[in-house]
């Protein structure tokens, strides 16, 4: 019997020892800010040290906790139909040549409009309550999942869609058995 490694003997030491690299590179980001924010001379308006925000975090953690929960609300929500537009547009397009050419172009052109532009239209057309950030959401997140989904059913290897085919799947069942798979 082989003695145990001391990566089996100790998980979390391993875990750490792999997180490293990048607490440390936090922590000294971290530090430099609360460094240049004490001695640099700037307001603590303008830029607090990162211990008076923490500070003030715990202090406040009752208005805090009380503001996320409708904001991971209408993030989860606006992800949620985003998700679920983005799946229908990608089969849409998966399986329609001409309104790929009639959308795509369109949905690059949404893309280029600068967030900051359409959040006051937004705000203005439907008010401050949940549909405008979720409407927010939406659209900031539907465009990439559009594309990685119809990317992942271009990335469908050939021989799996000409096995199916060779046994008589229709189009549909292609896409059910091998390019949906192949994008998620």
């Amino acid at each position: 019997m082989r003695p145990l490694s001391a990566a089996q003997l100790c998980p979390l030491a391993t875990a750490i020892f792999k997180a490293g690299p990048a607490l440390l590179s936090v922590g000294a980001l971290l530090l430099a800010w609360e460094l240049y924010a004490r001695f640099s001379g700037i307001k603590p308006t303008t830029l607090p040290p990162p211990s008076r925000v923490l500070e003030q975090a715990i202090l406040h953690r009752d208005a805090l906790m009380q503001n996320a929960v409708p904001t991971i609300s209408a993030t989860l929500v606006g992800f949620a139909c985003s998700l679920s537009a983005a799946f229908v547009f990608s089969v849409l397009v998966d399986f329609s040549h001409p309104l790929r050419r009639a959308i795509i172009p369109v949905f690059i052109i949404s893309q280029t409009l600068p967030l900051v532009a359409i959040a006051p239209l937004v705000v203005l057309w439907f008010g401050f309550g949940l549909a405008p950030k979720i409407m927010l959401v939406a659209f900031v997140t539907f465009f990439p999942m559009m594309v990685a989904l119809v990317q992942g059913y271009k990335a469908t290897e050939d021989d799996i869609e000409l096995l199916l085919r060779s046994m008589g799947a229709s189009r549909w069942r292609v896409f059910l058995l091998a390019r949906l798979p192949s994008a998620i």
